[in-house]
């Protein structure tokens, strides 16, 4: 029960026993113990807080305390779904003192009940998720060091000061070598590992006290709630990017899904790496400009070549949303070979060879060849025979823009608002995130300002 914990760089060392006390000859855990301090806290700053955002203090109690339990069913089930293990009795799986709870699912449960419940009882929907959220960053905050006595969530190996080692991250990481190998890990289990439980606790922390300072000065009902989705998920992404036990679904990492497609029978791939930093291959994106000129100014062609690339990228891939897939080597010969060496392909439904210049067309396959060359030129090993191309990516920047008029609609097609890549507003993943949360903004004030 106990863990010896050591931060080489900064000179600290702790042995930490997972049980506080017993009561009754039953053990009492730190984690449960740092999670219902989470939550008391959190409750308590909701009191404080309840009328300024309208919200009678009785009847919030109600859908906190149902939420909460929905919450904690939500967060176990979701991780018992998702946990790289079996196992051994339906007993087990009920048993939340041993650590495990995944807090998107007691996110998505929390938010679901919450809903349910203000219906109810009759409490404000909107601004009860504004108080909610801020009430989420608290436990969370608080919440994450029951994961340090448990030592657990943790990332890959790191020469930072704070760097983390103990018996748990040794062993957790000698037991898991092949599973992050095949995800193209690499991590010495005797060496410090990141301490992700601290940043996220952090960034909850930072997140918090913004968001404290912000609040009094909020426009509409949600507006709180949508701050708190953008900040969170946006240090999620980053965070889960450097762990080394993320929950899995398939050969999914849960918090970095990059390959999708959003329609049948169509295939859709995105540039973006899967892997975490410490991943054996690097991953870049190479794309061709299509513009209006392309089209005759006709948008409506465009979405039809779009569709067409994605379509002829599904059956090369054989169906089954497999991806086409090709060698550098080939890639530039105009060869239909994909030979495995250092590189391995990372689409996580898996590739099948196949000629992207055939699928392009000549235009846009030369000029990816030209511009893949004159990066070789200038990256040595950019164009190494055996690096690994998958296609298509389809849906990147816009060279077009959408015309945006009062609050962000489009003025030909009202209730429509463009935004990110797609729409001409952005160049990036963050930049595309930004615009998109400007927008949310816009349609919840229009359509639920604060004092309505």
């Amino acid at each position: 029960m106990t863990n010896h914990v050591e931060f080489p760089g900064l000179g600290l060392s702790f042995t930490l026993n997972r049980v506080a006390f017993t009561l009754f000859g039953m053990p009492v855990y730190w984690y449960g113990i740092l999670i219902a301090s989470g939550l008391l806290l959190a409750l308590l700053f909701a009191f404080w807080k309840a009328r300024s955002y309208g919200i009678d203090a009785d009847r919030m109690v109600d859908v906190i305390f149902g939420a909460t339990v929905c919450a904690i069913i939500g967060g176990r089930a979701y991780y018992v779904a998702t946990a790289p293990f079996e196992y051994e009795s339906f007993a087990q799986m009920l048993d939340i003192r041993l650590g495990g709870v995944g807090i998107y699912g007691a996110i998505i449960a929390a938010f679901v009940s919450g809903w349910l419940l203000c219906k109810w009882r009759k409490v404000p929907v909107l601004p009860m998720f504004d108080l909610a959220s801020m009430g989420f960053l608290i436990g969370q905050c608080i919440g994450r060091w029951g994961n340090f006595v448990n030592q657990e969530a943790f990332g890959t190996n790191t020469t930072l000061p704070w760097g983390m080692i103990s018996e748990n991250t040794t062993a957790y990481l000698s037991s898991v070598q092949a599973t992050l190998a095949a995800q193209g890990i690499t991590v010495d289990p005797n060496l410090p590992v990141h301490p992700t439980f601290l940043y996220e606790s952090l960034w909850c922390l930072v997140g918090f006290l913004l968001l404290a300072a912000y609040e009094k000065h909020r426009r509409f009902h949600g507006e709180v709630m949508l701050m708190y989705v953008m900040w969170y998920g946006l240090g999620r992404f980053f965070i889960e990017g450097l762990r080394t036990d993320s929950l899995m679904v398939g050969p999914f990492r849960i918090s970095q899904v990059v390959a999708a497609a959003s329609e049948e029978g169509r295939v859709v791939t995105n540039g973006m790496s899967f892997h975490a930093r410490a991943g054996k291959n690097a991953n870049a994106a190479v794309v061709v400009s299509v513009g209006p000129q392309d089209f005759d100014g006709d948008a409506k062609k465009a979405i039809a070549f779009q569709r067409a690339l994605e379509q002829r990228a599904y059956a090369a891939g054989g169906g089954g949303y497999a991806a086409p897939a090709q060698s550098m080597e080939g890639f530039l010969s105009g060869r239909a070979a994909l030979a495995h060496g250092a590189v391995q392909p990372t689409y996580p439904r898996g590739v099948r060879p196949a000629e992207l210049g055939g699928l392009l067309g000549e235009e846009l396959a030369g000029a990816l060849r030209a511009g893949l060359r004159a990066f070789g030129r200038k990256l040595p090993g950019y164009t190494a025979p055996g690096a690994v191309l998958t296609g298509l990516e389809t849906r990147t920047s816009s060279p077009v823009r959408l015309a945006r008029g009062d609050g962000l609609q489009s003025p030909e097609l009202l209730g429509v608002y463009p935004c990110g890549e797609g729409a001409g507003y952005a160049g990036g993943i963050m930049s595309a995130a930004v615009d998109g949360v400007r927008v949310a903004l816009a349609i919840a004030e229009k359509y639920h300002p604060a004092g309505q």
